[in-house]
């Protein structure tokens, strides 16, 4: 299972299935995310969050979320 916040990418493959940061989105460190977590992450090769492609973007926007319901979990 992956989740994905406003900040990073996050999974459950660390020790003992515990949550992994996988990635941070552009312009967050690391440290952002572990200081706005309420428990210890497993933290090893961390990646910059790739953008979405442009086609990807369109794909959100007229198909998986025409009516922009995901600004309301995830605001600008």
């Amino acid at each position: 299972r992956v989740v994905v916040t406003d900040l990073a990418v996050l999974d459950f493959t660390g020790p003992g299935g515990s949550m992994r940061l996988r990635s941070v989105h552009p312009g967050v460190a690391v440290s952002d995310v572990q200081e706005r977590t309420g428990f210890e992450l497993a933290v090893d090769e961390v990646t910059e969050t790739r953008l979405p492609t442009d086609e990807e973007l369109e794909l959100i926007r007229t198909t998986i979320d025409p009516r922009n319901l995901r600004d309301r979990e995830v605001p600008a």
